[in-house]
């Protein structure tokens, strides 16, 4: 069975902030967006403090010269620079390399034995501390999104010490339980609102659900399911093949002034297929084609003769003969 391992960066902002300013070390730090407006990396003394993520600045101003908290503008181009350096670094680890985020990497880790598991990541751990300077923290799993619970808990666990390993069923329950609905991967906000509603609060209630509840109320496939399926991992650098189809039903409506005439209508645009006709009402994608002198359907046939209809005046002549005011 595959085994994932993911590598994600602790306060990725604050640690490049830290590399290159020691004295920060210990210290509550907090990086700005990208016009200075909100806080987009918390070192952890600032989290302790309740100033959350995304939270404006303005807001945070009297706590933030109550306990001397320094503040930075963001530096891409460093922490870009700096992601580089972490995934050369796991390359040397492993092969198989997916790059997710600025901050975090998925490795395929399924060679490797299960009593050496918590030694890789401990090895990883402390190659990339050394060679970067950046702290990091290891989960493993079967799946993608446990390997994100793994790693989630491996940072609040003493016992962790960031590394934890969640191969073994028999964690599952308990892991899953310490983890809000809120922090699942691929549930939003909006999603964790409609299942708090259900009485769905953590990771083990959702696992536990009524899958065709989950169906029928939302999504195809439950997010603690995520990451079962086998897909290529991508080298540093290399990016991801996508492949995007667009899909588009148009529906045609009868003009005033003359009945067989048709338009196309933009208020009828659906990805989903064509609106229903009020009931009674009657059938409006027949005509009669002037020219052919033959009944017509909506469709390819209509595009290509609708033309041909009678205009309002010439009533006994095709709508395209020269001076006809419906002439299109």
């Amino acid at each position: 069975m595959t085994v994932f391992a993911i590598v994600d960066c602790n306060n990725f902002y604050v640690s490049c902030e830290r590399v290159f300013n020691p004295s920060l070390n210990g210290k509550p730090v907090i990086v700005l967006s990208n016009n200075d407006g909100c806080a987009v990396a918390r070192s952890n003394e600032v989290k302790k403090l309740d100033i959350g993520m995304g939270s404006p600045i303005f807001k945070q101003k009297a706590i933030i010269e109550k306990h001397g908290i320094h503040v930075f503008s963001s530096n891409y181009a460093l922490y870009g620079d700096m992601s580089q350096r972490v995934v050369q670094v796991l390359s040397e680890f492993c092969d198989d390399l997916e790059v997710y985020s600025v901050d975090e990497s998925f490795l395929d880790i399924t060679s490797t034995r299960t009593d050496q598991r918590i030694e890789l990541g401990r090895a990883i751990k402390a190659t990339v501390k050394k060679q970067t300077g950046i702290p990091v923290s290891v989960g493993m799993a079967h799946t993608k999104t446990l390997s994100k619970i793994a790693v989630r808990l491996s940072k609040k666990s003493p016992k962790a010490d960031g590394v934890l390993d969640l191969t073994d069923h028999k964690h599952h329950d308990r892991a899953l339980e310490l983890t809000p609905i809120d922090d699942v991967w691929g549930v939003g906000w909006r999603y964790a609102r409609f299942l708090k509603v259900y009485g769905i609060t953590n990771a083990l209630q959702l696992r536990d659900a009524d899958k065709n509840f989950i169906r029928k109320k939302r999504s195809k496939r439950n997010p603690v399911d995520r990451g079962t399926e086998r897909r290529p991992m991508l080298s540093p650098g290399q990016k991801p093949l996508t492949e995007k189809k667009h899909h588009r039903v148009t529906e045609f409506r009868e003009t005033r002034l003359n009945p067989f005439r048709t338009q196309g209508s933009r208020d009828h645009l659906r990805h989903t297929g064509r609106r229903k006709a009020p009931k009674g009402a009657p059938d409006r994608r027949h005509g009669h084609c002037v020219h052919h002198d033959r009944p017509f359907q909506a469709g390819k046939f209509l595009l290509q003769h609708k033309v041909h209809a009678p205009c309002r005046i010439h009533q006994q002549q095709p709508r395209n003969h020269p001076g006809c005011p419906d002439r299109p």
